[in-house]
C-alpha cells in the first residue's frame, strides 16, 4: 500500500506530474483491447490502478469523501454505472455517477459542413439520462444504498451528479462549430462530459493524489485497493458499512491501526493507532467544518476543461 496523503494536507503533499504514466495511458487510450475484453473495462482497470488520473473537479469544501471512489456503483438492479464518489459541505452530499465509453468512439460524425453528433455519443447520453430518471424515481432507495457511508452528518440532504467520459479531443476540436456544439450539449444534458484528453489536462492542472477504490459487497463496502491513508474515516465508520481483506487489514495493524477494537465498535482516532473519544456527530460536524474552512475551500477543485 502507498500512502501519499491524508484528508486534510497542505499542496506540498500532492504528487507531482509523472510523464511516463501519461505516456502509458496514452498508450492505452490507442492500442486494441486484449482478445475477450472489452476497450471500456482495460481503460477502467488502469484508471483504478493509477487512480490519481481519475478526475474530481466538483469537489464540495470537504473534499473526496473517504478519499475514495466506489467501482461498479449498482443503481438498484437495473444500472450499473463504472465508478460513483461522495463528497459534502456543511450543507449537503453530493454522489457523482459516472460512464465511462470506449476512447475510439467518435463525438460527431464526420460531417465537416454541419456538426452532427454520432449514433454512439446519443446512445451514451440516453445511458445517463436513463441514470438520472430511475435515480428521481427512486431517490430514497438510492440513498439508502450509500447511507452507511454518510458519516459524519447523516441528515445532511443528498444530491446528485452525472459525468460522462467518451471520446477524444480531436473529434470535438474540428472547427469552432463542432466545439461550440459540445458545449452546448454538455450544458443542456445536465451531464458533465469529457474526453479522455481533458482527464489528461485536468490531471496536469489540478491537484494530483491517489483514491482508494472500493466496491458495494453485500451490505457493506469492500476495497479493491487501499491507495492512501483513511485520515478520520475509520473514526466515524464502523465494520457495519466497511470490510477489508486479510491482507488489508494486516496491513493496517502494521501501521497501527487498532483493527480489534475498530472491528467491535470502537472509533479509532485521526490516522488511527489510538482510541478516539466517542463524539456527538453534530459537534463532529462542527469541528470537519472549522478544519474546513481554514484551509482552502477548494482544495481539491480541477478546473474543467
Amino acid at each position: 500500500m502507498a500512502y501519499p496523503r491524508g484528508s486534510f494536507w497542505d499542496e506540498t503533499m500532492y504528487l507531482p506530474i509523472d510523464e511516463d504514466l501519461i505516456s502509458r495511458f496514452l498508450q492505452v487510450l490507442a492500442d486494441p483491447p486484449p482478445k475477450g475484453r472489452q476497450k471500456e473495462q482495460v481503460v477502467q482497470a488502469f484508471l483504478e490502478e493509477n487512480s490519481v488520473l481519475i478526475p474530481m473537479h466538483n469537489l464540495e469544501n470537504h473534499g473526496l469523501h473517504m478519499d475514495s471512489i466506489i467501482s461498479k456503483f449498482p443503481l438498484g438492479t437495473a444500472f450499473t454505472t463504472d465508478y460513483a464518489y461522495l463528497t459534502k459541505s456543511s450543507s449537503r452530499w453530493v454522489v457523482t455517477f459516472v460512464e465511462l465509453e470506449a476512447p475510439e468512439k467518435p463525438i460527431f460524425t464526420a460531417d465537416m459542413d454541419r456538426p452532427t453528433f454520432s449514433s454512439t455519443f446519443n446512445g451514451a447520453i440516453s445511458q445517463v439520462e436513463q441514470w438520472m430518471h430511475y435515480v428521481e424515481e427512486h431517490r430514497d432507495a438510492v440513498r439508502e444504498s450509500v447511507s452507511k457511508l454518510l458519516r459524519p452528518m447523516a441528515g445532511n440532504k443528498l444530491t446528485f451528479a452525472y459525468q460522462l467520459v467518451i471520446g477524444r479531443s480531436a473529434s470535438k476540436n474540428v472547427s469552432d462549430d463542432h466545439k461550440a456544439a459540445f458545449e452546448m450539449r454538455r450544458d443542456k444534458s445536465g451531464i458533465d462530459i469529457f474526453t479522455y484528453d481533458a482527464l489528461i489536462s485536468h490531471y496536469r492542472s489540478g491537484k494530483r493524489f491517489e483514491k482508494n477504490v472500493m466496491f458495494a459487497s453485500k451490505n457493506r463496502f469492500a476495497f479493491k485497493r487501499v491507495a492512501c491513508e483513511f485520515g478520520n474515516m475509520l473514526a466515524w465508520i464502523g465494520p457495519d458499512a466497511l470490510k477489508f481483506s486479510t491482507e488489508q487489514r494486516a496491513e493496517l495493524v502494521s501501521r497501527g491501526y487498532e483493527m480489534d477494537a475498530w472491528e467491535v465498535g470502537e472509533t479509532l482516532s485521526v490516522g488511527g493507532g489510538k482510541r478516539a473519544l466517542c463524539i456527538d456527530e453534530e459537534v463532529g460536524s462542527m469541528l470537519e467544518n472549522v478544519l474546513a474552512s481554514a484551509l482552502n475551500s477548494n482544495i481539491h477543485d480541477v478546473p474543467k476543461s
